[in-house]
């Protein structure tokens, strides 16, 4: 066990607007967070692992009804994710993610929906710094890294009667690795001792697939609701 010391700062700021217009309900966000710390303790030295961590956001939707049967919405988003430091990162990894998304809701009849959404995300990642030697990576392989997915998720739902409800889902959801993931550059200390640890460019996101069936029953005589659910989720390229 060592002490450690960690101090935290942060802030953010956010921005919103919503207009109801002929062309659909319009939405648009955009906000900035900042993440700062220092790590001291025994093992690292005194205020060795400053971090500090900046995220740019910028979200715009279009929802529009075409008719009492069809939702649809449409979707862009921007994100700058970058992190500085020197004895973690050996100087700066961030990267640019672009992302589409799109969604359609139908009310087939007044007891039974579907609703669809797909979302592709396409990241570039950077790097400007000294890597550890002999980690393997080049700076021109951080600079030339991407990676483009899709993730959706689809459900039907059935109202049986006014007191069941029956829902069949399926969807795939990605987890991106974290900067960390991608750029620690933390050099071996034989004196200490301290392996090295290193990040990798060429890490994928994990899939996460899930496919669902639930039904819902009203109990009016408790107030309450039961809920049962049976599923299957596999997780594909765990990080």
């Amino acid at each position: 066990n060592l002490p450690a010391l960690d101090t935290f700062h942060s802030n953010s700021i956010k921005f919103g607007v919503v207009a109801d217009t002929e062309l659909g309900l319009i939405a648009m966000n955009a906000w900035r967070n900042w993440f700062g710390t220092d790590t001291a303790s025994a093992f690292v030295g005194p205020n060795a692992l400053p971090v500090n961590n900046t995220v740019y956001v910028f979200q715009a939707s279009d929802t529009l009804q075409l008719n009492a049967s069809h939702i649809i919405r449409v979707g862009v988003e921007l994100r700058d994710n970058t992190a500085t430091s020197t004895p973690v990162f050996g100087g700066t990894v961030g990267y640019l993610n672009y992302a589409l998304s799109g969604m359609w809701d139908w009310r087939i009849t007044p007891s039974l929906s579907l609703t669809n959404s797909l979302r592709l995300d396409y990241l570039a990642l950077n790097y400007s710094g000294t890597l550890v030697p002999g980690g393997g990576y080049t700076n021109a392989q951080y600079n030339s890294a991407t990676i483009l997915q899709p993730s959706f998720n689809t459900g039907l739902v059935y109202k049986m009667t006014d007191m069941d409800t029956v829902r069949l889902t399926a969807a795939r959801g990605l987890q991106s690795p974290s900067l960390l993931d991608f750029g620690l550059q933390v050099a071996a200390n034989l004196a200490q001792p301290r392996p090295a640890s290193l990040g990798s460019p060429t890490l994928q996101p994990t899939a996460v697939w899930n496919l669902e069936l639930d039904y819902d029953r009203e109990v009016p005589a408790m107030a309450s609701k039961f809920r049962g659910a049976v599923f299957v989720q596999p997780n594909d390229n765990l990080l």
